[in-house]
């Protein structure tokens, strides 16, 4: 018999619409909890409500970031890993919970981002207009600079 171990989420404008709607995103991540089922949600997306499986008032404010990996372990559902990332970072390897007797597996996500990034419809993104939520004046300057240089 085959037994889900574990829930990989890639929070999309779509999945935060529809969790935002109501006790949806609560609902889903007790379901996931009652399943005993590991879950690994990635938020890469600026704009919208906070959706990871961390009460938002219980986040530390050193851990609110533009991007967060969120790691909840079935065996340890009190106990979450926070995983912050600036706009500015590469999002850094984790580790992937398994069976509770079977060793983590590491996550090599940002070359498959990068990927995506060369390959997909980001790279037809349209970068002289400002995007959308604008950006604090920290983040617009790097953002200035990481697009100069790869016009070059």
């Amino acid at each position: 018999m085959t037994s889900i171990t574990l829930s990989l989420t890639r929070i999309s404008p779509e999945y935060r619409r529809k969790l935002s709607a109501g006790e949806n995103g609560a609902k889903f991540h007790w379901a996931v909890w009652e399943a005993g089922v590991n879950l690994v949600e990635i938020d890469l997306i600026r704009p919208g409500t906070f959706l990871v499986a961390v009460p938002e008032g219980v986040m530390p404010w050193q851990k609110r970031t533009t991007y967060i990996v969120c790691i909840r372990r079935a065996y340890r559902p009190d106990q979450a890993e926070i995983i912050s990332v600036a706009l500015e970072q590469a999002v850094p390897n984790f580790r992937i919970p398994r069976r509770h007797t079977d060793p983590d597996i590491a996550l090599r996500i940002q070359p498959l981002l990068d990927d995506c990034y060369r390959h997909g419809r980001c790279a037809s993104i349209d970068y002289s207009q400002p995007p959308r939520p604008k950006l604090d004046d920290k983040a617009a300057a790097w953002a200035s600079e990481w697009i100069d240089a790869r016009k070059q």
